[in-house]
């Protein structure tokens, strides 16, 4: 090989050299920006699903709180029809016992032939 041989030899390994790292930066490059593009989806995606789970977790606490808030007004209506029931109860046996007590005024079994006068009389 002559000297201009070995030169052009020299320049066209050091011309593929040159390519062969213009190529792995480049390489390098669309890696590292297909790594960022992916971490951005990435975060983007978990910042979605953050953001759905805390809508769906705010839609059920208020739920949950309407839920409570029907069961609560159940429970108040059972109170009232049960305080109510009780007091038309209470009232009706109490005028039951009046009535008893009016009848059983009326109707005092007394020894035959005895007034009412004379009972006093005996008793003075």
């Amino acid at each position: 090989m002559t000297r201009p041989d070995s030169v052009l030899c020299s320049l066209r390994r050091l011309r593929e050299m040159e390519e062969e790292r213009v190529r792995r930066e480049e390489e390098a490059a669309r890696a590292e920006a297909e790594a960022r593009r992916r971490a951005e989806e990435t975060e983007a995606r978990s910042r979605r699903e953050a953001e759905e789970l805390a809508r769906r977790e705010a839609v059920a606490a208020e739920e949950r709180a309407r839920a409570r808030e029907v069961e609560l007004a159940r429970e108040e209506r059972l109170r009232l029809a049960e305080a109510e029931a009780r007091a038309r109860i209470e009232a009706e046996l109490q005028l039951e016992r009046e009535r008893l007590a009016r009848d059983a005024r009326l109707d005092v079994p007394r020894s035959p032939g005895r007034s009412r006068s004379r009972s006093r009389a005996c008793s003075r």
